[in-house]
């Protein structure tokens, strides 16, 4: 598979890895799993379901997120240095992810490594990477500067939906819309580099 193939294809990942977190939001508000708020005074009602949104997260979201993020990395970071040491962060947080979805479907508690995970990978690397970016010039600047909207839109999201007493939940749909864009950001910058080559 040429490199051109490869990024097409995670920027794919990572569009349906966040359809799939829309829905997660979605079906959560629709039939909550959880009640209370996010922290330590939150209750499970729902245990299966909350296990089946826990292991979607953990193993189709935030892998398709990290797919995301290595074809920008391919295609927009120039590969220097720093963007090798965010990808490598990045997959850590991943892989930590992952494995907190695994105990919080085991023990219905929340797990640390959960946070850690979403902090690394789902909020900062996206925006490192498009520092990165910014440095390389190698994409359109549109496409450098959409990774820090990744960052921006869950602090505006989630404060404005549990201010005005929405179901919180219903952020995420707006958070997954956003990495849907960030796939097609990357699956189209693929096109970019085939259109570069045939000409």
């Amino acid at each position: 598979m040429d490199n051109q193939n490869l990024v097409r294809n995670l920027g794919i990942a990572c569009s349906i890895g966040a359809a799939l977190f829309s829905a997660n939001g979605i079906w959560e508000v629709l039939q909550p799993s959880i009640s209370g708020n996010l922290r330590s005074d939150q209750s499970i009602i729902d245990p299966l379901h909350f296990r089946i949104e826990m292991l979607i997260f953990g193993f189709l979201c935030v892998p398709g997120f990290f797919a995301g993020q290595l074809g920008y990395y391919l295609c927009a970071t120039g590969k220097n240095w720093f963007a090798k040491l965010i990808i490598l962060v990045s997959a850590v947080g991943a892989i930590l992810y992952a494995c907190g979805a695994v105990i919080q479907v085991v023990t219905l508690e929340q797990s640390s490594l959960f946070g850690i995970g979403i902090m690394t990978t789902v909020w900062f690397c996206p925006a490192l990477l498009g520092i990165a970016a910014l440095f390389a010039r190698t994409v359109a600047l549109w496409k450098r500067l959409f990774p820090f909207v990744l960052l921006v839109v869950p602090f505006i999201a989630f404060p404005v939906f549990i201010s005005y007493d929405l179901p919180r939940f219903g952020a995420l749909a707006i958070n997954g819309l956003g990495w849907m864009i960030f796939g097609y950001v990357v699956f189209s910058e693929a096109k970019n580099d085939k259109n570069k080559t045939a000409s």
